[in-house]
């Protein structure tokens, strides 16, 4: 079940219309969080949040303020994509184009894009470099160990760097 909650801005006693202002507020990002145990999680994730951004773009553009992109976050995608990796990419790319029919829906100008979270044995496999390389939306963090001197795996460095 997913909660969401749409928060005012304010600024000092509020927002000023946009012909007296001498300032603009513009919001980088509003994200909403999916945890998912499987494909069909984050699909409805999607779903759920299509409403979510609707009020939140709704609330921001009632107090004049501009949005730039509307973002999923999703915990890593190896907890929730087919083991098969022919089989997890072709659910990437789905999740790719309904994040772009999304897009279209919204409307106005906002980017939708999504987080698959934080990824390792995937990097390794490719799929990962397939996933970003064949879609437009979508992204991930790798991390980075460093040594007790403060310098990064080299190893995991190069592996980033293929990318």
């Amino acid at each position: 079940r997913t909660r969401c909650k749409v928060v005012r801005a304010s600024h000092g006693q509020g927002l000023r219309s946009r012909a007296a202002k001498s300032w603009e507020i513009k919001v980088r990002a509003v994200t909403y969080f999916i945890s998912a145990k499987s494909f069909e999680d984050v699909t409805k994730g999607v779903d759920d949040a299509a409403n979510f951004f609707r009020a939140a773009i709704a609330e921001l553009r009632a107090q004049d303020v501009d949005l730039q992109m509307a973002r999923l976050a999703t915990n890593g995608f190896e907890q929730w994509a087919a083991s098969d990796p022919a089989a997890a990419l072709a659910q990437l790319r789905a999740l790719d184009a309904r994040l772009a029919a999304l897009e279209v829906a919204l409307g106005g100008g906002v980017s939708v894009i999504a987080s698959l979270g934080q990824v390792d044995s995937s990097l390794v496999l490719g799929l990962l470099v397939q996933a970003i390389t064949s879609t437009s939306r979508l992204f991930a963090s790798v991390m980075m160990h460093c040594s007790a001197d403060g310098l990064p795996d080299f190893v995991r460095a190069h592996e980033c760097a293929q990318l």
